[in-house]
């Protein structure tokens, strides 16, 4: 049993991300999955979570006015989280990408329309998979 945090201020992104990931079997009957539509936790929430969760998928939009997703995670690092953390982003330029090369802890997947193999939920599917079976997760 893995415990997964869904994080999109989006409502919609979060129960069509939790769907599909049941859907195509790679959140199991055991496993919990938690949503937030933000990260504007207090510091006990935040450590609960830490201590609590295996895996983080995270968005980076988060919204005006709401830390980035990027940041959030970054700040995780700092107080030494040791789970498994998966950023999704729909911003593909070049900044993003060397921003990401800078956080090797912080996995990132490119949001997109596309279906099979290289559909997001499929690559976010096949980290959590490689973490149930190895208990980490590298790069799908």
């Amino acid at each position: 049993m893995i415990r997964i945090v869904l994080i999109d201020d989006n409502s919609t992104v979060l129960l069509i991300t939790e769907t599909l990931l049941k859907a195509h079997g790679f959140i199991e009957i055991g496993d919990e999955i938690i949503t937030h539509q933000n990260v504007d936790f207090t510091d006990d929430e935040m450590f609960k979570i830490m201590n609590t969760t295996d895996i983080i998928i995270c968005d980076n939009d988060l919204g005006e006015g709401h830390l980035q997703g990027f940041d959030f995670l970054t700040r995780l690092l700092y107080y030494n989280y040791r789970g498994t953390m998966i950023l999704m982003t729909g911003d593909e330029s070049y900044k993003m990408r060397a921003k990401m090369e800078t956080q090797k802890n912080i996995h990132y997947v490119i949001k997109n329309n596309e279906n099979g193999e290289n559909s997001t939920i499929n690559q976010i599917g096949k980290m959590i998979k490689y973490y149930k079976e190895n208990g980490i997760v590298k790069n799908a």
